[in-house]
């Protein structure tokens, strides 16, 4: 019995650090970054085009020009980001700490 509750932690233990891993590296590349890049250069798309109706005299509608993307975040993505940023800083401060412990030493 205990080898099996051995072996279930084992595994919970693996999926989250994969988990926490594929959060922290998306995060850490600049997915939002590149997010909000792209609604940049959207936005500048529009403001051109806005430009070229005004110039061609054409009917202006706020509407036509206004970008709507969906925000897909829910609160369990909130949440697995926050754990993944709070781990992330744990082990920062690990490391480092462990770092300065051994520089001491060595001094």
């Amino acid at each position: 019995m205990k080898k099996k509750i051995s072996n279930f932690f084992k595994v919970l233990i693996l999926a989250l650090l994969i988990l926490f891993t594929t959060i922290y590296i998306s995060n850490k590349n600049g997915y939002y970054i590149y997010n909000n890049y792209r609604k940049n250069i959207l936005t500048e798309e529009n403001i051109k085009r806005f430009e070229a109706d005004i110039e061609n005299g054409d009917v202006l509608d706020i509407n036509n020009y206004l970008e709507n993307d969906k925000d897909y975040s829910n609160n369990i993505s909130k949440f697995s980001l926050n754990i993944s940023n709070k781990v992330g800083r744990l082990i920062r401060r690990g490391i480092v700490s462990f770092f300065d412990k051994i520089t001491k030493n060595i001094k």
